[in-house]
């Protein structure tokens, strides 16, 4: 199986702080095609998409290799590293911050070390969950082909992703090819457009509760009338 659940990192429990979430991270060696869903694109070929800023120190926006970094490799030879420019953080920090929450976040992970972290944030730019490279299975030897050392990285989370932060100690940690998916407060997509049971059940019983009450406030009117 090529994706490899990892599981939840955190319990999600009632009554829980807004500081507690169930995350789940998954991995696909060498896939530098980003995922086909409904999502927001960060590329670092084009501007940034409305709301979103990059802020940092010890990074730049690159293409090819260097002592800086090198491109995300797609396969276990260089010519099939990523042509397009990608982020790396050669010794310091680099924040993704939009205005809007998501539910999950991928990003194509290139070169994985040891002394790579990747941060999720809240709506106040606070950290809520950190995935290191170790996380994911095999990583954190910094191989610049390896399949597992280069790979698409999926998390999801229970609380809302605003942001995200890249940190790397020493050259580098490479990344290229966000998608924020999941976006709160837009309706959900279900395949084929038709609710699950569970859903109709829940609809039903909210419309016969409102129709209750509009006959209920009805024949207090009439009493009154009368």
């Amino acid at each position: 199986m090529r994706g490899l659940l990892l599981g939840a990192m955190i319990a999600s429990m009632a009554g829980a702080s807004a500081a507690d979430a169930a995350v789940t991270v998954s991995a696909i060696p060498y896939d530098l095609t980003p995922p086909s869903e409904i999502g927001v694109l960060i590329d670092f070929d084009h501007a940034l998409p409305n709301g979103f800023a990059l802020t940092g120190e010890g990074y730049l926006i690159q293409a090819g290799d260097n002592s800086l970094g090198a491109a995300p490799a797609g396969g276990p030879t260089d010519a099939t590293d990523d042509q397009s420019a990608y982020l790396s953080i050669y010794g310091g920090w680099a924040r993704l911050m939009g205005g809007a929450g998501f539910h999950s976040v991928s990003f194509f992970w290139g070169s994985m070390d040891n002394y790579n972290a990747f941060d999720l944030l809240d709506a106040e730019g606070d950290v809520f969950q950190t995935i290191l490279s170790a996380d994911i299975p095999a990583g954190g030897d910094g191989d610049q082909l390896g399949a597992w050392t280069n790979q698409r990285v999926t998390i999801a989370s229970t609380n809302a992703i605003y942001g995200v932060q890249l940190r790397s100690t020493a050259p580098a940690f490479e990344a290229d090819d966000f998608v924020f998916s999941g976006r709160i407060g837009q309706s959900e997509i279900h395949i084929g457009g038709v609710p699950e049971p569970a859903s109709w059940v829940m609809m039903l019983t909210g419309f016969g509760a409102v129709g209750g009450a509009i006959r209920s406030q009805r024949r207090k009117l009439a009493f009154a009338a009368d």
